[in-house]
């Protein structure tokens, strides 16, 4: 197995805990000295061992922001968006995108709505996310 090396930038918090004590967390990680992203993934107690996990640049994290303040709506507040007929493997295959046809995955992040025009982005660099309680 390849060795790697991370360094955990910035804690934001524990999401959850299983009774067996891993935490799965958000942190800011730098894996193999690159540039930092944000991390979720389970920890064992005291960080000794690690599970996969998913791995966001801002853009990503700042487009997942968006996306699951729009999934925690009530069903009468949300905003629906065309769905492709066919995703991943089966997308790939038949040559279909599985972009809606107005986004690609280079395409930066720009607010849909008025009032997300006026929200403040979460992730700013002058103001790191606080700590969770």
């Amino acid at each position: 197995m390849a060795s790697f090396e991370y360094k955990i930038e910035r804690h934001y918090g524990n999401l959850s805990t299983s009774p067996k004590g891993w935490t799965k967390e958000l942190n800011l990680i730098s894996w193999n000295g690159n540039p930092p992203k944000m991390d979720i993934r389970d920890w064992a107690p005291n960080h000794e061992k690690m599970a996969k996990g998913v791995t966001l640049t801002r853009g990503e994290a700042e487009r997942l922001e968006r996306m699951l303040a729009q999934a925690l709506k009530p069903a009468s507040q949300r905003v629906p968006k065309p769905v492709p007929r066919e995703t991943g493997f089966e997308a790939e295959l038949s040559g279909e995108s599985v972009f809606a046809s107005n986004e690609s995955p280079d395409d930066p992040v720009e607010p849909e709505t008025e009032e997300e025009k006026r929200e403040e982005p979460v992730f700013r660099e002058e103001e790191p996310i606080p700590e969770a309680e």
